[in-house]
């Protein structure tokens, strides 16, 4: 290695702890999902649950940076309250497995069926009625946004935002309303706010160690809502 300067090294290094091959080993996934198990659940509204929705949080290599993936849908989503969401979303029937729903949905969001799951995550109570949301850790494998196959009626972009990027303490902000503090990342093509911000904010705590992973939502109040 030749001679850097301390912030280049820094940054190098910082790059080098996002790469796939450190993000997506075997060790990192078993750690990440020890660190789930030890996590509540998050309960935004409060309430009582008669139906379980799934919704992916899929990991992703775009440009050898580990990424994860959202859309934007056509319309507001209820149980998130934004129009950016995670892939992988819908009711899960009866017979259906959590990944088995999370799987489906994924097929008829992005037409992927390539995924590696990792783990569930504690439910969470959506802000529909009566709803809690089960995410599922997934990894999408050989992935190609190319590929990517989207009803264009109800989804409009597909985007993987750097999991660099979603560390990154200019772009938190949060959103204050009805007493309730929630987090905004405005790094990516769109502001992912909502129950989709607190499930990444949620799962990256258990991926990345707080040298990574230091997040400053508090700093700054952003206009509620934005969509």
């Amino acid at each position: 290695m030749g001679l850097y300067h301390k912030p280049v090294l820094l940054s190098l290094r910082t790059f080098m702890s996002f790469c796939p091959q450190v993000i997506l080993s075997n060790a990192c996934r078993e750690n990440c999902i020890w660190n789930i198990e030890q996590l509540p659940s998050i309960d935004i509204r409060g309430g009582p649950s008669y139906h379980t929705d799934t919704v992916l949080v899929p990991l992703c290599v775009v440009n050898d940076e580990v990424s994860l993936l959202y859309t934007k849908r056509s319309r507001v989503v209820p149980s998130c309250g934004t129009k950016v969401t995670f892939p992988g979303s819908g009711k899960i029937c009866r017979n259906q497995s959590v990944y088995e729903a999370a799987a489906y949905y994924t097929y008829v969001d992005l037409g992927i069926r390539d995924i590696m799951f990792w783990t569930t995550m504690g439910q969470v109570l959506s802000r529909g009625p009566n709803v809690a949301v089960t995410p599922v850790i997934g990894e999408l494998r050989n992935f190609d946004i190319c590929k990517v196959k989207t009803d264009t009626d109800k989804i409009l972009d597909v985007f993987p935002v750097p999991l660099r990027c979603l560390c990154d303490t200019n772009y938190h902000g949060c959103y204050k309303h009805d007493g309730v503090v929630e987090p905004v990342y405005s790094g990516g093509r769109y502001i992912i706010s909502g129950m989709t911000a607190m499930i990444t904010h949620k799962f990256l705590y258990a991926l990345l160690p707080k040298n990574l992973y230091d997040p400053q939502f508090y700093n700054r109040e952003l206009n509620f809502p934005v969509i």
